[in-house]
């Protein structure tokens, strides 16, 4: 390498060391954590730093009832705790339905949006991805972004989804 700069694909692996390494440290706080609010909303602080976001949620399944309650609300405009979507509606209600993840360019005009943040339009990139469990989808993350601020990618999407099957975190020895 000449004059001694740091390659792309340095810089790239030390990216994906410190994304990796905020995964390691989120399961040992999540495995030494007793206080459940305090730790999922410690999940979402995290996610939301880890993608650079300006804030995020997180809804927990509620399968019986086919149905998505928000538990944590982060750095939002509005508090939508205990706010409740049926699985199909809204960016976490689609996530837990499909399991998939979803990458929203602006929320607003997106036609599957829940219709019960139509009034004060909160959102605009959202990235929504699936919580899972083993096989199965136990809640949804949010991470959101302004419209001034960069486009969220499929890259952050995939890294998101592959750390969020919470049965596979490193259990404590």
């Amino acid at each position: 390498m000449a004059g001694g700069g740091v390659s792309d694909l340095e810089r790239s692996l030390q990216k994906r060391m410190n994304e990796i390494e905020s995964i390691r440290a989120l399961a040992s706080e999540m495995i030494a954590q007793q206080d459940m609010p305090a730790l999922l909303n410690s999940i979402v602080e995290k996610a939301v730093a880890l993608l650079r976001g300006n804030g995020g949620g997180m809804y927990l399944c509620e399968a019986e009832e086919r149905q998505v309650r928000c538990v944590v609300c982060y750095q939002t405009d509005y508090d939508y705790t205990d706010t409740v979507l049926n699985f199909g509606e809204g960016a976490a209600g689609v996530v837990a339905e499909t399991g998939e993840a979803l990458l929203i360019e602006d929320y607003r005009e997106w036609p599957a949006r829940a219709r019960v943040f139509e009034a004060r339009h909160p959102f605009s990139r959202v990235i929504s991805v699936p919580m899972r469990w083993k096989d199965e989808i136990i809640g949804v993350i949010h991470v959101l972004r302004g419209e001034a601020d960069p486009v969220l990618d499929r890259k952050s999407t995939r890294l998101n989804s592959s750390h969020t099957d919470i049965s596979r975190m490193p259990s404590s020895a």
